[in-house]
């Protein structure tokens, strides 16, 4: 499983994608199917009205369908893990009904 990290308005420190890292591991624990993780993470200038300013954008290529998965937030750490905890369960869905439809 590849994972690529792209940023934009910031750079990415080695910490950063390191965390990226792990937890697009999750991603392997629900299916084996995964061929790459796309994760686009983008920190716009903070305004009074808007304290979500970090997004975090998860694009995850499985056989089929791809999972887009977009989350905003306050800070990026946390926006991270719960993008991929999101994105999981999103993951966790498809493969489920995917064996549905086999055993039928």
């Amino acid at each position: 499983m590849k994972v690529l990290v792209d940023s934009k308005n910031f750079t990415v420190t080695q910490a950063l994608r390191n965390f990226v890292v792990v937890q697009a591991q999750k991603f392997d624990r629900v299916s084996k199917r995964v061929l790459a993780v796309r994760v686009h993470l983008e920190s716009n200038q903070k305004k009074n009205n808007d304290p979500m300013s970090n997004e975090v954008t998860y694009q995850i290529e499985v056989p089929g369908d791809d999972v887009i998965v977009k989350k905003r937030g306050s800070e990026m750490y946390k926006t991270i893990a719960t993008a991929s905890n999101i994105a999981v369960r999103h993951l966790r869905k498809q493969f489920e009904k995917r064996q549905t439809m086999k055993r039928k």
